[in-house]
């Protein structure tokens, strides 16, 4: 007996085995059906060019969306502008990557935030990533900037802005809304400062300088301010408001971290304003929340900047300008909105306050009683309440 009951029991055991391993390959498979076909096939299509064509082609448009932070055609389109500039030639060595893989390998570390190394682990981008995407950066912001991200420079340009603002938020002659952030990168900060139009659209950015500058500094190293300052920047002579006798500079509107001058407006402080002061300060506080929003929408497209960047400024500089210039060019695609409150909800880091001078507190109590005067709104006193 007890030869067959060893028998037996190994027969049990073998069936057991097979039973625990098909029903193994069932979850397996249950699994995988979890994951999408196009990510299952990564190994074996790499993760360009074949890929890339068959989210393009296929029903996955949204993914690629995601994937790459834009739309197909509008991913090609910048694909076209760069490629003179990424392309390598062939070696005996071995094959160049291609200027496809580089604008993948680019739009997805900014996208995603990721370190290099999860890129690394496939074969085309060992040991090159640390001058692809860099490299990629600086292309990308050079055919660019000239289009997408042009500093107006004479009056009529100026003037198309501010009609905007009047038209949106109805600050008359606002011709920017200015602010700056501090970007994250290893034992200290980068400065990015950027004036916006009335459509959250970047028209100067200011980056490189070291964080620990004084605010004031940052602003006054600037060339946006040395070109205002000097009269050269192009800006329309002072006009007389609608409906009223008060001649005003044209503006930019800033909050607390920059210093109170002739063509630059912040709100009064928040402390012990009376009626007047806060109906002004509402209507600035409108006209800046659009580079607020420019801000949270870099930042909610482009992942790098909610991490520590570990990059020399150099290089992280190039990656600013690029995201900053794509800002503006996909701007085009529908992005979802992103309205900035507090700066709780965005991920760089705020400035300080500066103080006032004479001439810019005299044009700020102009503008401050226009808009509790001629320039009043029946539902403006329900938006300071709100």
């Amino acid at each position: 007996m007890a030869p067959n009951k060893s028998k037996n029991r190994k027969k049990s055991i073998v069936l057991c085995s097979i039973i625990i391993a098909s029903l193994c390959e069932d979850e397996d498979v249950r699994t995988r059906e979890w994951c999408k076909e196009w990510l299952q096939r990564r190994k074996e299509k790499g993760s360009h060019a074949t890929i890339l064509q068959e989210l393009r082609d296929g029903a996955y448009e949204s993914d690629f969306k995601n994937y790459m932070r834009m739309d197909p055609n509008t991913f090609y389109d910048l694909l076209v502008m760069i490629e003179p500039f990424i392309s390598k030639q062939d070696t005996c060595m071995r094959e160049n990557i291609s200027p496809e893989a580089r604008l993948e390998a680019t739009m997805l570390f900014l996208s995603t935030g990721c370190s290099y190394t999860p890129f690394s682990t496939e074969p085309e981008y060992q040991n090159s990533l640390s001058e692809i995407i860099p490299e990629t950066c600086q292309a990308i912001f050079a055919v660019l900037k000239d289009k997408y991200l042009k500093t107006p420079q004479t009056a009529e340009e100026w003037r198309y802005v501010a009609e905007d603002f009047r038209k949106i938020w109805n600050f008359l002659i606002c011709i920017g809304a200015l602010d700056g952030k501090h970007i994250l990168i290893k034992r200290t900060y980068l400065h990015l400062m950027a004036l916006c139009d009335a459509n959250s659209n970047f028209l100067y950015v200011d980056v490189g300088i070291n964080g620990r500058v004084s605010d004031g500094g940052v602003w006054n190293k600037s060339t946006l301010c040395m070109h205002i300052e000097n009269g050269s920047a192009g800006l329309p002579d002072d006009i007389q408001l609608p409906n009223c006798s008060k001649i005003l500079p044209f503006v930019i509107v800033v909050d607390d971290a920059y210093p109170l001058k002739r063509h630059i407006m912040k709100p009064f402080s928040h402390r012990d304003q009376n009626l007047q002061q806060s109906i002004f300060s509402y209507w600035l506080s409108r006209a800046r929340n659009t580079v607020e929003n420019a801000f949270g929408r870099l930042a909610y497209r482009f992942h790098v900047f909610k991490r520590q960047i570990d990059l020399e400024p150099k290089k992280l500089e190039q990656i600013v300008l690029a995201c900053t210039a794509q800002h503006n060019y996909l701007h085009k695609v529908p992005v979802t909105p992103y309205l900035c409150i507090n700066d709780k909800d965005n991920p760089m880091l705020s400035l300080e306050r500066q103080n006032s001078t004479i001439e810019g507190t005299v044009v700020r109590n102009m503008y401050m009683k226009y808009f509790n005067e001629e320039g009043t709104v029946i539902w403006q006193c329900g938006g300071i309440s709100a």
